[in-house]
Parts: C-alpha cells; structure tokens; sequence
C-alpha cells in the first residue's frame, strides 16, 4: 500500500506539502504539515475528513498550541474537501506515470514533479484572468497562505 499525504491551501488548491508514503501515521502526517507551515505560515483553519491522524490527541494538542481550528467534513461528503478534486487530478495526470515506476525511488519522484506540475501548469480557469497568471502559483518564491474554508 501506498499513500499520498497532502496539505492544500484553501483559496487557490495550491499544494503546499505532499509526500508519498507506505504508511499512513500520525508522524507521516506531522512531517507534512510541518512542512507546510515551515515553508508558508501557520495555517488560521485545518479541514479534513475523520481520518484518525488528523484527529490524534496529540495532533489535537499541536492544533491548539498553533491557535489552529480543526474542521471537518460531514461523513460521505467528500465533496466538500479540497484535497478530492487534487486527488482526481493526481489520478488523471499521474497514474500512468506512477504504474510506469519499477522503484520506491521512481515513485517518490514521480511524485515530486505531478506536486510541480499541478501548481504551475496553465489551468483552463484562470485563462480569463486580467493580471496574467495562470496557475495557481504562478510566481516564484510566492508566500501563500492557508486560508480557512467555510
């Protein structure tokens, strides 16, 4: 088994951290979103299913140290998480390219640049835009935030 853990920004679905990993744990979880923060801020709201490693006691305390609210979807509404449309496109733009890996190694970055390509690809709903850009991060060294998702 292998999963994908991401953190997406609310606003612009901007993937701030994502790893592949075999396992899906609490630590797994933690080195993402550490990551995330570390690179673009302490995120105000985190949503996610009632998957239990978003939930953990301690990713509850790490939560409240940060003044991080938790959020949660409605069960059997995936709909309403952010994370799903990413995973459909991580589905269409990648699951050939990852079946084509022969080696953790070849998945790993394989991965890395599905990540590179969501965010700087052209998407078709920017294309009307009046200040040029793009994708969702369409400068580099831009600072996104998260923002919380009603």
């Amino acid at each position: 088994m292998i999963y994908c853990i991401s953190v997406l920004e609310g606003y612009s679905r901007a993937i701030l951290a994502s790893a592949v990993t075999r396992r899906q744990t609490f630590e797994e979880y933690v080195a993402v979103l550490y990551a995330a923060i570390r690179k673009h801020g302490c995120p105000q709201v985190i949503v996610s299913d009632h998957g239990g490693v978003f939930r953990d006691h301690r990713a509850m305390r790490i939560y409240a140290a940060f003044g991080i609210e938790k959020k949660e979807i409605e069960k059997r509404q995936r709909w309403q998480n952010l994370i799903g449309t990413a995973f459909n496109v991580q589905r269409r733009m990648a699951d050939w390219y990852f079946e084509e890996a022969k080696t953790y190694e070849d998945l790993l970055a394989t991965h890395e640049k599905w990540v590179r390509d969501y965010n700087y690809q052209k998407h078709l709903a920017h294309e009307q835009r009046e200040d040029g850009r793009h994708s969702v991060c369409d400068y580099p060294g831009q600072t996104l935030r998260f923002t919380p998702t009603p």
